[in-house]
């Protein structure tokens, strides 16, 4: 996996953006298969959580001053608005989850799944430590053809938020 090299980094900032998600790659959840730009899942029973993740590298967002890419590992995400057990699993799942079954029957406990779709031009919430800065060779690696314009620090996390509060705001 190539990292970009970036050049001409000339601010660096604390940031809370109010944003929107840009259209650049498309991903697909595993369980639902609804698409979008970024697709953050979990597992959980009634003791707690089995297992999480994401599907999508990158999650580009656009504000009046620019564009940031924000790599997937690198954000915690929180969802306003939503279940916090999410729906009971009541149906086959795709085999690449066969240990979360086992897992799931070890405490025999209800297995429970959580899936949010960030799409196309959602709004969002960002705090992040960000620079502005101009990759070298091209745009940052999984962002398509979108030319980002800002990036996260190295070695810092960023916090992003979504959901129905923010789409009436």
């Amino acid at each position: 996996m190539s990292v970009a090299t970036w050049i001409g980094a000339t601010t660096t900032k604390r940031v809370s953006l109010d944003a929107r998600v840009v259209d650049h790659l498309r991903v697909a959840g595993p369980v639902t298969g609804q698409t979008g730009a970024l697709v953050r899942w979990r597992f959980r029973t009634t003791v707690g959580p089995v297992v999480s993740g994401s599907v999508g590298e990158v999650l580009v967002v656009a504000w009046p001053g620019g564009t940031l890419a924000l790599p997937s590992r690198d954000v915690d995400f929180y969802v306003w608005g939503r279940d916090a057990m999410g729906s009971l699993v009541d149906r086959p799942l795709p085999s690449c989850f066969t240990d979360v079954l086992a897992a799931a029957r070890v405490g025999l406990s209800s297995l429970y799944y959580d899936e949010y779709v960030l799409v196309p031009n959602e709004r969002v919430r960002v705090q992040a430590r960000i620079e502005e800065s101009t990759p070298a060779g091209g745009p940052y690696r999984g962002t398509s053809a979108v030319l980002t314009t800002h990036r996260l620090l190295p070695h810092t996390r960023a916090t992003l938020r979504a959901g129905a509060s923010l789409a009436a705001d």
